[in-house]
């Protein structure tokens, strides 16, 4: 794979960075672009931002990385560390020709949060708030991502909801538009890509930025980090000698975040913010969550055995005797586990007994034994 041809277009107070993506499969390259507010922008041409966009692909696709830029030292070192334990490199070595910079530490003690209105995203943003109202400044919300760019609709209202969270706890949001999924999504899986994705389009923010939050969900917790996109151990892989990747929510599964969320102090914001849904449509703009999928019922009974009302905004569509259509997911060994956990809890609880009926028969003789 070769990567060249960095441009940097400012127009009309943005700043849009893309960079080709040439494939020896392909016959002919893609642009990606990576687009936000100029003044929440890098000041220079973020080329550590392509590379680690560049490298599980150039991996998954069995290709050397030829990339037509500066590297940071620190990534370059991160990841020659990193080969045995995490990647599966197709040869013996693999074998990437770029040039090398040894960049200058970024002193700042400015904190960024990836931001999706999500479970996680939201117990991260709310035990930092207790603990250091001050520490977090930004929330980064990267459009393409969760909700494609061509949902601008859904968009727009997922704009609006995280702006009155970030409101109500003084933070500034930096949204990023990126098209990267519409390449890697044809090569390797999501769930696999996704923390370098997160981690490129966090390397075009502005210089002052020098620690990153990626948020931890609870998969680590059954399986290697290496089956995932994200982890302690992956996510610093990504950090320069200027910005810094930490993993943020750590030891905790999601029946334990859910239960410290509804007891804290910002469980208003949850019910009525919180929004999880991958399959929400455009016909049902207004709703946060579709309140159908086998997502929603998941988190939203999380949300119950932890204690929270069983009316709440996020799901106000939800339906129970919906949940007899509901496929579980049993190649998910963590999204299994919070069922178990959630409706185990469920029945444990006398005041919840109106809804012991509706997960009587929820697991089959296949998740029975699982």
């Amino acid at each position: 794979m070769i990567v060249n041809n960095f441009k940097v277009l400012i127009k009309n107070n943005f700043t849009t960075f893309t960079a080709a993506f040439f494939s020896e499969g392909s016959s002919e390259s893609f642009i990606v672009s990576v687009r936000l507010l100029s003044n929440q922008a890098s000041s220079t041409i973020p080329y550590n931002a392509f590379f680690v966009l560049a490298v599980p692909i150039a991996i998954k696709l069995k290709e050397n990385l030829i990339f037509e830029g500066t590297v940071s030292q620190k990534i370059y070192s991160n990841l020659v560390k990193a080969n045995k334990k995490y990647f599966k490199f197709h040869k013996e070595k693999f074998n990437i020709k770029t040039n090398i910079l040894i960049e200058t530490k970024n002193n700042n003690q400015e904190y960024a949060q990836f931001f999706t209105l999500g479970l996680d995203s939201m117990y991260t943003l709310f035990k930092n708030q207790k603990l250091n109202p001050l520490r977090i400044s930004y929330l980064i919300y990267i459009d393409g991502f969760d909700i494609r760019l061509s949902r601008k609709q859904l968009l727009k209202k997922t704009h609006t909801n995280i702006l009155k969270v970030a409101k109500k706890l003084n933070k500034e949001v930096i949204f990023i538009s990126c098209n990267i999924r519409d390449l890697s999504d044809k090569i390797l899986e999501w769930s696999k890509y996704h923390g370098a994705a997160i981690a490129g389009c966090a390397h075009c923010t502005r210089d002052t930025i020098n620690h990153i939050i990626i948020n931890s969900a609870d998969s680590y917790l059954f399986q290697e980090a290496k089956n995932t996109g994200t982890g302690k151990e992956i996510d610093k892989i990504w950090s320069s000698e200027r910005k810094i990747f930490c993993t943020g929510g750590l030891g905790l599964d999601r029946l334990s975040k859910a239960q410290k969320l509804v007891n804290g102090d910002f469980s208003e914001l949850v019910y009525s913010f919180l929004r999880v849904c991958w399959v929400n449509s455009e016909e049902n703009i207004n709703l946060l969550n579709c309140c159908k999928c086998e997502k929603c019922f998941r988190t939203y009974l999380v949300l119950i055995a932890a204690g929270a009302p069983i009316k709440m905004l996020a799901f106000n569509m939800l339906d129970l005797k919906n949940l007899s259509k509901v496929v579980l997911p049993y190649d998910n060994v963590a999204a299994m586990m919070t069922w178990k956990k959630a409706v185990k809890a469920i029945f444990k609880r006398q005041d919840l007994e109106e809804l012991q009926p509706h997960l009587e028969n929820i697991f089959d003789n296949e998740v029975k034994s699982f």
